[in-house]
């Protein structure tokens, strides 16, 4: 008997024509009504921890992202986006939407290790809290302290919610009213 003969499957589908029906000899193709093998099994915690392994794709490094970015400047952005509705968004939209702004918000987290400074909430023991990086002088009225570190505050939700009540009081005394500002020490 010859080993080096290779066996050939058979091809599973034909090519159509539009308004034919699609004709299959795959006894694997999924037909309309037919119940998925794996339904009703539950996963293991070791194949529930390999597929989140595998589908938790790479990180890249900060200089690969903005290498990304930039190389996007000019093909997706602007007028030659699909979705270009004529400039309608405002520089703060720009702004808050920016790589810098998000590499500032990690930069704060960072530095606070993952910790609401407000009232020591974080994450862990089944407990999930939804952080956020607060601006301790606004946003809107110090454009220089935008993206600088010390400038931010690690809170939760609860307690970044009652920053957006107080009023802004500047450092030379004066009483501002500021929607979405902080009041107390630069800490």
């Amino acid at each position: 008997m010859d080993t080096n003969i290779k066996i050939v499957p058979e091809k599973f589908s034909t090519r159509f024509k539009k308004g034919e029906e699609r004709v299959t000899n795959n006894p694997y193709h999924f037909k309309k009504g037919m119940v998925p093998w794996n339904k009703g099994i539950p996963r293991t915690q070791e194949l529930k921890d390999k597929l989140s392994k595998m589908l938790s794709g790479r990180k890249l490094p900060k200089e690969q992202r903005e290498k990304i970015s930039m190389g996007l400047v000019g093909k997706q952005t602007g007028n030659k986006h699909w979705n270009w509705k004529g400039g309608i968004s405002s520089l703060n939209e720009i702004v808050r939407h920016s790589f810098s702004i998000k590499e500032w918000r990690t930069g704060v987290f960072k530095r606070d290790h993952y910790t609401c400074q407000g009232c020591g909430a974080k994450n862990g023991n089944g407990k999930r809290v939804k952080l956020e990086a607060h601006h301790l002088k606004p946003f809107s009225l110090y454009p220089e302290l935008r993206f600088n570190i010390s400038n931010g505050k690690t809170l939760c939700r609860s307690c970044h919610d009652l920053t957006k009540t107080k009023l802004f009081i500047p450092e030379n005394g004066d009483t501002v009213e500021v929607a979405h500002s902080h009041v107390g020490t630069w800490s």
